[in-house]
């Protein structure tokens, strides 16, 4: 026999067929002190939110700084350049007058 089709159990009484009586509920579990039902979470968690804040806050100004110190250094270089350039070309014109 199939058990996906089986029946559940019966007991008869008399000419009616009854299902078997369910066992009675359980009580509810205590809860332990620090853990909210229904969230699955416990009080561990709590401040985590604070944890990743204080991880994350210096990587990200560090990125920003080191963002802000290569602009820097690359508008040195062009000023550097350019200041190279237009030497270059002063002392190209002073050799033609």
């Amino acid at each position: 026999m199939n058990p996906a089709t089986q029946r559940p159990a019966t007991r008869e009484v008399g000419a009616v067929r009854r299902a078997a009586p369910r066992p009675p509920p359980r009580s509810p579990q205590k809860v332990p002190r620090g853990v909210f039902r229904g969230t699955g979470r416990g009080r561990s968690d709590h401040g985590f939110g604070t944890v990743e804040l204080v991880l994350l806050v210096p990587a990200i100004v560090l990125a920003v700084l080191l963002v802000v110190a290569v602009g820097r250094v690359e508008q040195a270089r062009l000023q550097v350049t350019g200041a190279a350039r237009d030497s270059a070309r002063a002392a190209s014109l002073d050799g033609m007058a």
